[in-house]
């Protein structure tokens, strides 16, 4: 039988909070002393049962202590993979599959996107990693203009290259630049003035 935490009903409860506080992330810092006290009651509760572990702070909702201790817990490692971790991570790819979660679950020292980016972007040899030519960055903008930043609607033009490889490419090549220049520019800005240069 499934205990109150895992229920399907409060995992969707979960979910319904972490978008619902998205946009307050910013504003609610952490401070040094919250997230030593996160980081005990997440060892106390046995990483789990967030719901218990959220009513010891005053404005912080079950979303905001879970996403916390996945960016501040003691293992969780930044910077550079280790050709060792490369190769775990391939090793579990090939038995699990493209589940980030659940890699990062059994890896425990990396997050589901950094594992999937590393996946996407380094190790996954089935794209075409080389530069983009003129053309596929024209394709880029005139598909940005028509569907807006639905990467993988506009990946679908690219039988070589996956969405991931395409966002990049737009944030360095022309996001970057824009903001270089701009930068109290936005994206939406950006997509405006390129529909309008492209008509």
């Amino acid at each position: 039988m499934l205990s109150e935490e895992n229920s399907p009903q409060n995992k969707s409860k979960i979910i319904r909070e972490i978008f619902a506080c998205v946009k307050y992330k910013r504003i609610q810092k952490w401070s040094i002393e919250e997230d030593k006290i996160l980081l005990e009651l997440a060892e106390k509760y046995n990483y789990r049962m967030w719901n218990k572990i959220s009513k010891a702070f005053t404005n912080k909702t079950t979303a905001q202590c879970y996403e916390r201790y996945r960016k501040i817990k003691p293992e969780l490692k930044k910077g550079p993979w280790t050709v060792e971790e490369d190769e775990i991570l391939k090793e579990l790819i090939s038995v699990y599959g493209k589940k980030w979660s659940k890699i990062s679950r059994i890896m425990k020292s990396r997050t589901g996107k950094q594992i999937r980016d590393r996946y996407l972007n380094n190790l996954d040899n089935s794209y075409n990693k080389k530069k983009f030519t003129d053309e596929e960055e024209k394709m880029i903008l005139h598909l940005l203009s028509k569907f807006g930043p639905i990467w993988s609607l506009i990946a679908l033009h690219f039988p070589d290259r996956n969405s991931q490889l395409i966002k990049n490419r737009f944030n360095y090549k022309f996001y970057s630049n824009l903001i270089s220049i701009n930068p109290n520019s936005s994206k939406e800005e950006f997509l405006d003035e390129l529909k309008m240069f492209l008509n």
